[in-house]
């Protein structure tokens, strides 16, 4: 996703430079700082519970929540992959 952000940055700055009324019209650079902040919440919540997790725990304990962190690893991804979809719509 991160390779994706960075193109559709990339392609906005063309935008602007190139056509300033489309970028305006369309809101780009709302839209593109909406959805890093977005992710940056999403990944800094995800770290910062798994984080907790591990530090509350002795190892034994880390292997018994292992499928929570499984979870979080889950849901990270499906959020990549929603926002690769947003992106790419874009296009």
């Amino acid at each position: 996703m991160i390779y994706k952000v960075r193109d559709i940055k990339f392609c906005i700055a063309l935008l602007k430079k190139y056509h300033p009324d489309i970028y305006v019209r369309n809101n780009y650079a709302e839209k593109i700082e909406n959805l890093i902040k977005e992710a940056n919440h999403e990944f800094l919540e995800k770290t910062s519970m798994a984080v907790s997790l591990i530090n509350e725990r002795d190892e034994n304990e880390i292997l018994r929540v292992w499928p929570v962190l499984d979870d979080f690893i889950t849901d990270t991804r499906a959020f990549e992959r929603a926002m690769t979809t947003v992106i790419d719509s874009w296009y």
